[in-house]
């Protein structure tokens, strides 16, 4: 996700941010960074990233609040 700082809805969010984010609101992204995949001992890999958002938010009118 390249567009840092604006306003998304969710079905516009890519999709580790889907698995983790409520469906139904919009969400400020202030930051996101996607880091290595992380590989267990059981040899599966789990995507990692640091996100700084305002969540829980129903509309673009009430995102900045």
């Amino acid at each position: 996700m390249e567009s840092v700082g604006e306003i998304f809805h969710w079905n516009s969010l890519n999709d580790p941010l889907k698995l983790v984010l409520p469906p139904g609101y919009t969400y400020l992204i202030e930051s996101f960074d996607e880091l290595p995949f992380y590989q267990t001992s059981e040899n599966f890999s789990i995507s990692q990233f640091e996100l700084k958002t305002f969540v829980d938010v129903n509309d673009k009118e009430r995102v900045h609040e």
